[in-house]
């Protein structure tokens, strides 16, 4: 069963999921530098 959610609360997640994922992508580019 899907449950709506406030456009601010799944904006936010949105915005949390795109950070992780940018903050992942950093960690990456670093370790490839690195090499």
């Amino acid at each position: 069963m899907w449950v709506r959610l406030p456009l601010s609360a799944f904006i936010q997640v949105f915005i949390d999921l795109g950070l992780f994922n940018y903050m992942r992508h950093i960690r990456l580019f670093k370790k490839l530098n690195k090499v």
